[in-house]
This record gives structure tokens, sequence and C-alpha cells, in this order.
């Protein structure tokens, strides 16, 4: 049984996880592995024409997310790289997430191997990216809403870390 690869970025937004992951996705694709990225921010531009954080859709956000990432790994069987800055910020959420695919898999009989991919970028590149690119909030926005998901932000420290969350791997992307 082959193993597949799903790597959950971790990261606040405006670290480089759409950048990486998109890199990712072309490597992969030349050497004919079949990659997928679920990206919560995209379900949220769907669901609200654009870009924005609603708290009233978030169940639904997360009900679609969870589909799609069972839909690709498990009928699909495509490696995958989940990306939400809000569901992987912090231990509980990111448990959760294991938790869900190591049970499902288990039932399914596919092996998996969940990694951790953790973008180190300061704060202020974070802010300064996403207020260049002014993704769903007004000119200065940005740097209040970083700075509050900085609060609760719950980085992996080391290798132990990501193991004791049920990771089989973590890999540091170094900030710019």
């Amino acid at each position: 049984m082959n193993k597949q690869s799903v790597d959950v970025l971790i990261g606040l937004p405006g670290a480089g996880k759409d950048t990486w992951a998109c890199r990712r996705i072309t490597s992969a694709a030349l050497m004919n592995e079949k990659y997928c990225m679920i990206s919560h921010d995209e379900i949220r531009t769907m669901l609200n024409g654009v870009y924005r954080f609603d708290p009233q859709i978030e169940p639904v956000v997360n009900a679609v997310g969870k589909r799609l990432i069972y839909a690709a790994v498990f009928e699909c069987r495509c490696n995958c790289i989940i990306n939400d800055s809000l569901l992987t910020i912090d231990r509980f959420h990111r448990e959760n997430i294991i938790w869900y695919l190591r049970n499902t898999a288990l039932m399914r009989e596919v092996s998996l191997e969940i990694n951790a991919v953790q973008f180190n970028t300061s704060v202020k590149t974070c802010i300064d990216r996403r207020e260049k690119e002014r993704k769903g909030y007004a000119a200065g926005m940005w740097s209040e809403k970083i700075k509050e998901l900085k609060a609760i932000y719950q980085p992996i420290v080391c290798t132990g870390d990501a193991l004791s969350e049920g990771f089989d791997r973590v890999v540091m992307v170094a900030g710019e």
C-alpha cells in the first residue's frame, strides 16, 4: 500500500503558504504525482463572492473543507495540502484535523503520512504582504487582524511538538 501525503500548512496570513503550496503542486505535477490544495480562503471567497471572514458562515466553510479533504484524500487518492491560517493556528484545531484523518484512514485502510509545514515569517513581513494585496480588508486592517491572530497563534517550535500533536514529520520553512 503506497502512503499518501497530507501537508498541513501552519503560519500566519501572509507567511507564504499559498506560494509554497503552488510551488509544491507544480513540482509534484512534473513528477506525475497527484496533489491538490484545499484552501478554506477559497471556500470563503466562493461563499461570500469576495474574501471575507464571516463567523456566521464558518460552520459551512469548515463542513465544505472537511468534505473536500475527504474527497481528495479518500476518494480521489490525491496527496493533499490543507491551507487555512484560521484552522491550523492552534494545537487544538490541528489535533482535530489529525484525529479526523487518522481515524478515517484507519477505517478506509489508507496509509497516510501527515506532515506539518511550519512557516516562520515575521509578523512585519506578513502584515506588509497582506497590506500590499489588500485581500479582504480595507487599508490598515490587516495589521490589526494579524496581531490578533498572533496573540492566539501556537506555532510548532520543534520536531517534538509536531510528533506530540500526531504529525509524522515537520518541515520548517524559513521566513523572508
